[in-house]
């Protein structure tokens, strides 16, 4: 990335655990003169490098402001409303997979941006209904022109399918992106890595 102009970057299963490692990683952002937002990956039941999963962030150069958004709140909420139900998932599950941040020109916000990282294998369903749960009021409230980009770990279609662009005012596909370097994530047909805009 250092051998590149880098406006802004969506990331996806980080796996950084602790404040320590959130800081170095912050701190090597900086030397590239880049800004880290990013919370911590969440422990799984595995060990070694698969002990943790699914933490997401979005690198942005260092002469665009920029500020997080904090999901805590909204993510407390829909946790409280299905009432203990949602095994597996809590709030720190739900931030760990989505970051979001609003970029600046000036002083004026002008543009919120989204790292998703869905759970593999369920399709719209079960947990990752949850983030549209979490993300789609958040969006609202934010009241920007916004994407939303990352591994979604479902195609497209399913998205378009499911009914939550229209839930965020008719947002758009901006493109199919080739964000991963696998050749199964590249193939029109079977795309789980793409940016959705909103239609504003």
């Amino acid at each position: 990335m250092e051998r590149h102009r880098l406006h802004f970057l969506c990331i996806q299963e980080h796996r950084l655990k602790g404040a320590g490692k959130i800081f170095d990683a912050q701190s090597w952002a900086q030397k590239a003169g880049l800004q880290l937002f990013t919370g911590e990956a969440i422990a799984t039941e595995a060990t070694g490098p698969s002990a943790t999963s699914a933490g997401t962030g979005v690198l942005a150069a260092a002469y665009i402001g920029a500020k997080a958004f904090d999901l805590k709140e909204m993510a407390q909420e829909v946790v409280d409303g299905f009432g203990g139900s949602l095994t597996g998932v809590s709030v720190e599950w739900i931030l760990a997979r989505l970051q979001t941040v609003k970029l600046e020109a000036g002083f004026k916000h002008i543009f919120a941006l989204v790292s998703i990282y869905g759970l593999h294998g369920i399709g719209v369903s079960g947990p990752n209904v949850i983030l549209f749960e979490v993300l789609a009021p958040a969006l609202q409230q934010i009241g920007l022109p916004w994407a939303v980009g990352g591994d979604w770990n479902f195609k497209l279609s399913e998205l378009a399918g499911s009914g939550w662009l229209n839930v965020v005012d008719g947002a758009e596909v901006l493109q199919v992106a080739k964000l991963g370097d696998v050749a199964s994530e590249c193939r029109a047909d079977d795309q789980f890595a793409f940016l959705v805009q909103s239609a504003v």
